[in-house]
């Protein structure tokens, strides 16, 4: 169990776990938000959720976590959102 501090200086016994949980349940929701606001109709493929959109972009934050290599995220970022939209749906 670790101490956590806040900011009047009290410490408050929370697991490292249970902070990792509640903060994948924020990012889970927000990326699930940002899914379902897409229009209707296939702008992404539909075998993918919020899962593995954080996934992905979570293995870019841990490939190019060095300075210099931010070329290489936003190459890395536009093959996962070109990744996003194929096998979707043609659009009309």
């Amino acid at each position: 169990m670790a101490l956590v501090p806040t900011r009047l200086g009290a410490t408050h016994a929370v697991t490292f776990d249970l902070l990792l949980v509640a903060a994948g349940e924020v990012r889970r929701r927000g990326v699930a938000g940002q899914v379902s606001a897409l229009p209707p109709g296939g702008e992404i493929r539909p075998d993918v959720g919020p899962t593995e959109v954080i996934r992905a972009i979570g293995g870019i934050c841990m490939a190019t976590d060095r300075p210099g290599s931010e070329e290489t995220a936003i190459a890395l970022v536009d093959l996962v959102f070109d990744g996003l939209r194929y096998g979707a749906p043609a659009r009309s």
